[in-house]
Parts: C-alpha cells; structure tokens; sequence
C-alpha cells in the first residue's frame, strides 16, 4: 500500500512502532555502556585487590607454566622481581623442593580443576624453605587455559606448631629432670600442686611433705619483706621476673634462689609455675670475689713494691701504685692511658723487646733485671717479674719491680774493694 493510500491511523500506529524500536535499540546501547563500565570497575577493583592482596597471588599458563603476573606479596615473600619471573616457567627457578608435591597438585588441578589449602614447600631466592597453605582454580584468559593461585606463608605458624608439640611432649620429661627447681602452685590458695626432683632434692622434704601444703606452713620464707613483695607482684603483674628470695631448707640452712613465676591454667583453674635458680654459691663466689678484689686493691696501693698494669697489645698503663710513682718520678695522670714508650723510660729497648717476648712465650717473667730512666733522668737497676692477667677480657701485664739499684753499686764497690786487696 502506499503511503499516499495509508490512513491517518495506520501512519501513527507504523511511527509508534519505530520509536519503540529506536527506543529498545537506544536502551540496547546504555545497557552495553553499562556492562562495559561494570566490567571496566571490576578488571580495575580486581588487579587493586591483587596487587594489594597480603597474599601472594600468581597467575601462570597451564599449558607451558609460564608466569602471567604475580602481585606485590609474592615478589617480597620470594626475592625476585616482577621482572625476574614474567614470561618464565616455574620450573626454571627450582621452587618445588620436593617434586611429589609439584606432581601431586598438578594432579589434583587436571582431576578437580582446583585445589584448595594444600600444603607445599617451596624454595625462595635467599634458598631458605618456607611452607605455603596454596589455592589454585584454572580459570580461562583469552581462550587460554591458565591458573590463578593464591598462597599464605605458614612457615612460623607450622615452626610453632611443631614447637608446641615437642613442647607438650617433652613437658613432664624436662619438668622432673631439670636441674632447675620447678614448683606448681594454686594461686587462689597458694598450696603446692607439683614439684620436681631439683626441688626436693635442694629442700629435702619428700614430695608428700609439700604438696597440698603452702611455703608459709612449711616455713620456707626466712624474710617476710621477701615474702610480701612477692604476692606484691602476683597481685600486680600476674608473674615475676628473676627477683631474688631467701628460703630455708628442711635443715635450717638459708638459700638464695633466683626466682620466676608465669601464670598458668590446670584444669580451668588458675596456678603459676615457678622456675628457681639455686645462686647460693654464686652470691658466695661473687662476696668472696669482692673480698679479693678489695684486699688485691689494699695490697697493690700499699705495697713498697712498684707494680704497673698495661695492656698487653697496646701497651698502655691500665694502673699504677703509689710505689711506682715515688721511684718513676711520674704521676698518675702522666701514665694511665699512654703507651710506654711515650716516657721513655726503657734506657735499653733490647731488653724491652726481650721482656715481652719472655712474656707471650712463657706467659711470664721471672727475676730479670732491666735498666730503667726516671723523670729525672737518673738510670736505675730494677728486678722484675711478671705476669699475664685478664680484666673484662682483655689480656694485661701486672710488672712487679724492685729498685736494685743501691744493691747494685754497694755489691760492685764491695767487688772493687776485694779486688784491690
């Protein structure tokens, strides 16, 4: 029909029809607008969760096992670069270090098409071994078959596991045979739950005499103040921290311990273990020392006797007695810390050169006699002896001298005397 011959309604009807057509092929349009900004957002939002991922995300082809791309995580979990490891196999950088757990999940991927929390070890760049927990899922990029794999390093997670085991395991072993003297107490009313040998050995009351009992029944504590401060800090921080107690025996004879306490759980009821260290003899070792120590600082001030203590390498006074300066002339404050050599006190350097190596043969000197040249200018005769010492490690010399040189002169006037006879 032509449109001449059309009447006015079958003209409207055909114009309604094709704005409808113009509209559903305008809505057409917007809608794939959409759907290519939708998938603009989510490529975008996936490779900023990639990247960003604190896991370590890879994608590689299934075919050849060529890296695609691998996020941030992985490239600091495994020391190579992005550069490194796109465009090359997995096998290229010997990452599998048992290659029945590269076979076993290449397996499970072909049977499954995805794995799921499988542990592996793999073998990073530094050559350490770390243990991941691995998910994979073979997804398709570009009509190529290829593998996106998330994995999360366990490695301290599985060091600590295991060192919880061995640690439960060996528990009651190490408990009873430390050498350390362990007790277990009740912390709501201090009474003893376990002790091990150390500590009835040390004690010498049986294993029945202390438990179910307190140290206050018992009579443990020999100061109160100890005592009080203890519970101070339970009460405060929950455990203590090498804090040093008195306690006394069966005997009577008084300890000092060196003592640590943790909070603990037996059976949902609140205790502490405590760790002792016996250093009763330790503090006696260390009284006795100071003793020495006080008496060798008495004797090297007052004795008539020089005596000088140098390094033994550098050879730089460490300390003087006030005998040594009387007959050197010097003060303390001239020699402490200067090389020997800087007073030029050796008249012969033979003989210095033979001093020490008297002294790094034998370890010591013995009754030599050397010449020596005061502030003064005077040259003396002295006898010396001397020995290889240590202090705060390092390895000095302690010179004992005796000025010989009156001794000297009256032995060789008496000689002349003689031979003009």
């Amino acid at each position: 029909m032509r449109d001449s011959q059309k009447t006015r309604k079958q003209l409207i009807k055909e114009l309604q029809e094709t704005r409808q057509q113009l509209e559903v092929l305008a809505a057409s349009e917007v809608e794939c607008r959409q759907t290519g900004e939708a998938l603009r957002e989510s490529e975008e939002k996936f490779f900023k969760a990639f990247r960003s991922s604190p896991d370590m995300i890879i994608i590689a082809t299934i075919k050849d096992g060529k890296y695609i791309e691998v996020n941030d995580s992985f490239i600091n979990n495994t020391g190579y670069s992005r550069e490194e490891l796109i465009g090359h196999t997995v096998d290229e950088f010997s990452m599998w270090v048992h290659p029945e757990e590269h076979e076993r999940m290449t397996r499970l991927l072909q049977e499954q098409g995805k794995i799921r929390n499988e542990e592996y070890s793999f073998r990073v760049k530094s050559v350490e071994i770390r243990r991941w927990l691995c998910s994979a899922e073979i997804i398709n990029i570009g009509g190529e078959a290829c593998m996106i794999a998330v994995a999360v390093d366990i490695t301290e997670r599985k060091r600590a596991e295991e060192a919880l085991r061995q640690s439960e395991d060996k528990f009651f072993k190490a408990f009873h045979s430390s050498p350390s003297i362990i007790a277990i107490t009740n912390a709501k009313n201090g009474t003893f739950i376990e002790v091990n040998e150390s500590f009835t050995n040390l004690m010498g009351y049986t294993r029945e005499e202390i438990i179910g009992h307190t140290a206050d029944e018992l009579g443990l504590w020999v100061n109160e103040k100890d005592r009080y401060s203890m519970q101070t800090l339970l009460n405060t921080d929950g455990r203590i921290h090498y804090q040093e107690y008195q306690f006394r025996t069966k005997s009577g004879e008084i300890r000092t311990w060196l003592f640590s306490s943790e909070p603990i759980y037996l059976n949902g009821e609140p205790g502490s273990i405590a760790v002792i260290l016996d250093i009763t003899l330790r503090r006696r070792a260390e009284q006795a020392l100071r003793e020495s120590e006080e008496k060798f600082a008495v004797a090297f001030r007052s004795s008539p006797e020089m005596i000088a203590i140098a390094g033994l390498e550098d050879c730089k006074y460490i300390d003087v007695n006030e005998s040594y300066i009387k007959n050197t002339g010097y003060s303390r404050e001239e020699l402490i810390g200067h090389h020997i050599d800087e007073v030029n006190m050796w008249v012969f350097p033979e003989e210095h050169d033979k001093m020490n190596r008297l002294i790094r043969e034998k370890g010591h000197v013995r009754n030599e006699e050397y010449s020596f040249r005061t502030k003064s200018g005077k040259i003396h005769q002295w006898l010396c002896s001397a020995d290889i010492i240590y202090i705060g490690g390092k390895a000095c010399t302690i010179a004992v001298a005796t000025n010989i040189t009156d001794y000297k002169r009256i032995k060789a006037q008496a000689r002349e005397a003689e031979d003009s006879k």
